[in-house]
């Protein structure tokens, strides 16, 4: 199969990567650094060693041009040159295809043209082919709850549903809220504001819940270290960005940088100075052994 993918977000394009190469080995080719004729002749190549294979054809500048004979030529030569092939062949471009245009109508009936947007629909189309491929039955409010829960990790919610609809098909509120889970990064910002907050028992809390989860307490400290960090970044951004600025420049939700400044609106920068300072300590303390890792989150607040 030839998929011509136009991606303007690269978190989606990677999910949908994933679903299509499944186990399959992925090779990327550079269409303007090789050249056309030795990406094609590479392709057509057999491959003794490793038949499940998926190329990904990135630079196919052709493909920009519109309403051109020529180009179109072009491109259908390509593409009856890759059908050759029992591989999977994924073309990336970088503009929109105009599917009304009568030069691609001949050449989209050959390949499946997918177009994925970095807007909601572009997000909610990703999630509603999840949910046909897995033929997954679930309501928009219990999707919202896992979405949620998750902070919209859409390659933890694709995880999730696939997981939840082996335990009941369609997936409601109760199976959700009895096998579902927050994310570790999701909790990993909770802790942190509890203890900017100096909540020293639900700080504690939590990470007793999620030591009883089974999380290592070396990854909950270091995924707390990673937070505190970007916490800080919010901050210091927040003096001269906008919030979709920081969520865009961070690759965060903007969601989660509102709750970060909603959260720490009182908090000073020297706070969260000291905050950093005590997890480092803390960090090389467990691991020369000084400290319980179990008992970690007592010195922070010593």
């Amino acid at each position: 199969m030839i998929y011509i993918i136009f991606n303007s977000e690269d978190t989606l394009y990677n999910h949908k990567i994933r679903d299509i190469s499944t186990s399959k080995e992925l090779e990327s080719l550079n269409c303007i650094n090789l050249g056309l004729i030795q990406v094609v002749n590479k392709i057509l190549a057999i491959d003794i060693f490793n038949q499940e294979k998926i190329y990904e054809l990135t630079e196919v500048d052709f493909f920009t041009i519109k309403k051109s004979k020529f180009a179109t030529k072009e491109i259908n030569i390509f593409i009856k040159a890759l059908e050759k092939t029992n591989y999977d062949i994924v073309i990336k471009i970088k503009k929109k295809l105009d599917i009304n245009n009568i030069y691609f109508k001949s050449i989209l009936c050959e390949c499946n043209y997918i177009e994925i947007n970095d807007d909601q629909n572009g997000i909610d189309n990703y999630i509603n082919s999840i949910l046909n491929l897995y033929s997954i039955d679930i309501d928009a409010n219990t999707l919202n709850l896992i979405k949620n829960n998750l902070d919209n990790d859409l390659l933890s919610v694709k995880n999730e549903l696939i997981k939840l609809s082996t335990f009941c098909n369609p997936i409601t509120k109760d199976i959700v809220r009895e096998f579902s889970y927050s994310s570790l990064k999701s909790n990993g910002f909770k802790l942190i504001e509890y203890i900017i907050n100096d909540k020293r028992v639900l700080a504690n809390s939590l990470f007793e819940k999620l030591l009883e989860d089974g999380q290592d307490p070396f990854t909950i400290i270091g995924l707390c270290i990673s937070q505190i960090g970007t916490i800080s970044c919010i901050k210091l951004l927040s003096e001269s960005k906008s919030q979709n600025s920081i969520s865009k420049e961070l690759s965060l939700n903007e969601y989660r940088v509102k709750m970060v400044l909603s959260s720490t609106r009182n908090t000073s920068k020297r706070k969260i100075l000291t905050i950093i300072i005590k997890f480092a300590e803390l960090d090389i303390k467990m691991k020369q052994g000084l400290i319980n890792p179990e008992l970690a989150l007592e010195y922070l607040f010593i």
